[in-house]
């Protein structure tokens, strides 16, 4: 934010000098050009003023022409004298009232002559009060006129009264060419000057403006939903710990509502991810209908927001914000022709007055059991936080307690989970999983620690210090088997290919041994899909491997195939687990390993647990196999034992008489309820 302070400040500072000088270069040509017409004005009015005054002292020929007697031949030499005096080209000769009585053009003719009054209507009746008046003239084409003269009119005064005005016309185009000559270099000059600071100024407002457009784009992408538009996770977190930032006490008057959306997930996978972000969209709309200004509405991400409300004077004010927020989220039934049914599940918590012992994480955890209860009585609906919600907040405040500490020691533990040949029953090699000690010999399963660790953004530290880990333990293993990490979206927002390389080089493990899993939810539209992209390009251009993970659960899956650089397709656990309950599914995993082969892609079957799935994948055209089937993800320890076991196995598969089932495991199901090895 200061960052950004900084930048619109010497933006602003910039810009500013150079309004200035455009202003002062654009003020000095137009000074110069107004400085010329001053002097030729005051230059004509000087010599106009001379005329006159000479003009007068011929008492007896003004009081003749006035008078309108006949001019005698002295009178009309003198006249001729007069009328050729210096720069005088032309003159006229009107009484105290306006009247015409003398034009020094022999060819004009007074009968045919304006008044005063029609000549200079605006300013006549001045200049019989004894005012004097020159306007600065340029010949028209085709004007036996000077290109350059002055008009100007002198009353003559008798005693103290206008008597008469004289109107002269002065030639003024050499001494304008004097004053251009003397002038026009400087004013050229500055006209130049004036012009490269206006482009110089239009170029780097073009610059500020561009660069104004980044920081602020930057500025918005850190402080808003890039999907909705609202506030993101950051900024709803920042609004949060202001308010307990020092201790300060509070009233109160703050309410805090998790939102998560209930089908949301079915009708992304029913239509897509352009529905789904439409979806979205939409509800984003719905709920800021039904807020107020001061409330700040969120989206924490996927399909989860939150309000903070503010001047919650009782419950009952808090729980009507959160049954509006439900009912407009009911009201979503259709987005263009597609028919939806979503709904919203809301849990509030109301800030007590804040003490040591309460923190903003702490009402988080609050808002987030009193979700958790409202999901659990059925959706729909929203629900308070009550005191009996106190153990399920304790018990994550725990957890989140417990994962932190592990990152920051370095104490959760890499298990590996063996993949084999579908045909052979031959090892491929093995995925490493992240495993959280409880503190009770057990460990937190992996569907509950590893979003809070996204929620944390712990990600990053996480996932690098697994991969290391399992890059330094495979190189221990025989050559040909492989090394499966996953990742996270999360990595990808910083250097992943730096810690890539750094792993690989640290370990000495080679790349094509290692082998990287993604899954498509980190191509929707909340992430920066092409940053992705081109990392994956230069993992594969080292020559790591890459699989898509959790294949035949999206809808996109299809579209990112011939888009991204991957390797394998590992099928969902979802899929498999209905193999032998299905004949459709069957042919569902038998198309996708018929799309594995024709796009040369490896094709794994995850989850399998027993000999019907693991036969049903193998028939189905599948690769690999990983499951319970073969075994449970195991500790580091254990792996060199499960791979002597498995170059056994394949002896005992080649001994006459011998057949898979004998050989391959337990037989029967071996039911993982509980477990996941994701």
């Amino acid at each position: 934010m200061v960052e950004r302070q900084t930048i619109q400040s010497a933006s602003f500072v910039r810009s500013s000098v150079l309004f200035v000088m455009v202003v002062l270069f654009t003020f000095g040509a137009i000074y110069s050009f107004r400085a010329i017409d001053r002097l030729l004005d005051d230059d004509a009015r000087q010599i106009a003023e001379q005329w006159a005054d000479a003009f007068i002292v011929q008492a007896d020929l003004m009081d003749t022409i006035l008078a309108e007697r006949s001019l005698s031949t002295q009178q009309r030499q003198t006249l001729d004298i007069i009328a050729k005096e210096g720069s005088i080209f032309r003159f006229n000769l009107y009484d105290a009232q306006g009247n015409l009585k003398l034009v020094s053009d022999r060819h004009a003719h007074l009968h045919n002559a304006e008044s005063l009054f029609e000549h200079e209507p605006h300013v006549a009746a001045d200049i019989l009060q004894g005012s004097r008046h020159t306007n600065l003239r340029n010949a028209g084409e085709g004007s036996d006129q000077p290109d350059f003269y002055a008009e100007s009119y002198v009353p003559i005064e008798r005693g103290g009264t206008v008597a008469g005005v004289a109107e002269i016309y002065v030639d003024q185009t050499a001494r304008r060419e004097i004053f251009a000559q003397a002038l026009y270099p400087n004013l050229g000059l500055t006209l130049v000057l004036c012009l490269i600071a206006m482009l110089h100024s239009v170029y780097t407002a073009r610059l500020l403006k561009k660069e104004k457009r980044a920081s602020d784009r930057a500025f918005h992408l850190a402080h808003h939903d890039v999907l909705t538009g609202i506030a993101n996770r950051e900024v709803f977190h920042q609004r949060l710990e202001k308010m307990f930032q020092g201790r300060r006490q509070v009233d109160a008057r703050t309410a805090i509502h998790m939102i998560d959306l209930d089908g949301f997930k079915t009708v992304n996978d029913r239509y897509g991810h352009g529905v789904g972000d439409e979806l979205l969209r939409t509800v984003t709309d719905a709920l800021l209908r039904s807020i107020r200004k001061d409330d700040l509405l969120a989206r924490l991400g996927g399909d989860e927001f939150a309000v903070i409300q503010t001047d919650v004077h009782d419950r009952d004010i808090a729980l009507g914000l959160a049954d509006r927020l439900a009912e407009a989220v009911r009201q979503i039934t259709e987005l263009g022709k597609v028919k939806v049914h979503v709904t919203a599940s809301i849990g509030t918590y109301i800030l007590k007055t804040i003490s040591d012992d309460e923190t903003a994480n702490l009402a988080l955890s609050r808002a987030d059991a009193a979700l958790y209860h409202a999901k659990a009585q059925g959706k729909d609906r929203a629900a308070m936080f009550e005191p009996a919600m106190e153990n399920l907040v304790r018990t994550r405040q725990k957890m989140r307690d417990l994962l932190i500490a592990a990152v920051e020691d370095d104490t959760i533990e890499v298990f590996y989970q063996p993949q084999h040949d579908a045909n052979l029953g031959a090892l491929c090699g093995f995925e490493a999983l992240a495993r959280l000690p409880d503190g009770a010999n057990g460990y937190v399963s992996p569907d509950q620690f590893i979003p809070l660790a996204e929620e944390l953004r712990l990600m990053p530290r996480l996932g690098a210090s697994i991969l290391q880990r399992a890059c330094q333990t495979a190189t221990a293993w025989p050559e040909h088997l492989q090394l499966a990490v996953n990742l996270s979206v999360q990595q990808f927002d910083g250097n992943l290919v730096k810690t890539v390389k750094a792993a690989l080089a640290q370990s000495g493990l080679r790349s094509s041994r290692l082998e990287l899993e993604i899954t498509e939810s980190m191509f929707i539209r909340d992430h920066d899909v092409a940053a992705i992209e081109r990392q994956l390009h230069e993992l594969k251009t080292l020559g790591v491997q890459i699989a898509m993970d959790d294949f035949g659960t999206g809808y996109s899956s299809l579209s990112s195939l011939w888009r991204f650089p991957f390797d394998k397709l590992k099928v969902d656990r979802s899929v498999v687990s209905q193999l032998d309950q299905s004949e459709t599914v069957n042919f569902v995993l038998e198309t996708i390993a018929t799309l594995g082969r024709t796009m040369k892609l490896r094709v794994t079957a995850e989850g399998v647990e027993n000999e019907a799935q693991r036969n049903s994948a193998e028939m189905a055209g599948c690769n690999e196999i990983q499951g319970y089937f073969y075994a449970e993800p195991m500790s580091s320890d254990m792996v060199e034992g499960h791979i002597l076991k498995s170059v056994a196995n394949v002896m005992r598969r080649n001994e006459p008489g011998k057949t898979k089932t004998d050989v391959d495991g337990t037989k029967g199901d071996r039911q993982a309820a509980g477990k996941r090895s994701a």
